[in-house]
């Protein structure tokens, strides 16, 4: 089954507050074949966006000099949208999204397709990293492993410490480093040793 990490960077948090995508990266795993990362910034409404966000994001940082979408310039350019679209359309056709609490990822990216006139048909079921990760660390214990579960309310990083992964060695807060991040911790608890000991 074709696998999508997928994350987003957005204006705010609220698409009901007109909050829009800006940054979409997409991971694409399929059998036999190497990761493709695909990843598109667009050029959003600013005019109801979250400072908050926008700072979290490095927006200002992270898109300075960005050329417009058909500049006959050299250099890197905003996306167009429409091609954005319909190209994150046909990679997630049928694909099993997995990220970090993709319940939030996921009606934006929904949204922004509907908006370009395509429709979001991935699988209905959304894998999230962080329930995987926490269960994975209950299964170790169970197995006889000295693991400590850690408290709530869950911490994203304590989890991926806990799976081995460092959160400072990736890209924070951008669409395609969060979804490098993602993957590191979906293929350390996927990929190690079976357990051993389990009733």
């Amino acid at each position: 089954m074709r696998l999508a990490f997928l994350d987003i960077e957005s204006t705010g948090l609220y698409l009901d507050q007109g909050h829009q995508i800006w940054d979409l990266a997409v991971i694409i795993r399929e059998p036999g074949l190497s990761d493709a990362e695909h990843q598109w910034f667009v050029a959003p409404d600013l005019s109801r966006a979250d400072p908050m966000a926008l700072r979290i994001g490095r927006y200002y940082e992270r898109t300075a000099g960005l050329l417009p979408p058909k500049s006959r310039k050299q250099g890197p350019k905003w996306s167009d949208p429409a091609e954005a679209a319909a190209r994150v359309a046909r990679l997630l056709d049928g694909a099993m999204i997995i990220g970090a609490v993709p319940s939030f990822d996921v009606p934006f990216a929904r949204e922004f397709l509907r908006g370009h006139g395509h429709c979001l048909t991935s699988h209905y079921h959304l894998q999230d990293v962080e329930t995987l990760v926490l269960g994975w660390l209950h299964g170790q214990r169970f197995a006889g492993e000295p693991v400590k579960i850690p408290d709530w309310p869950l911490s994203s990083d304590v989890l991926s410490m806990c799976a081995g992964v460092r959160p400072e060695d990736f890209d924070r807060h951008t669409a395609i480093g969060d979804c490098r991040w993602v993957r590191a911790q979906f293929d350390a608890v996927t990929r190690t040793a079976p357990l051993t000991g389990a009733a």
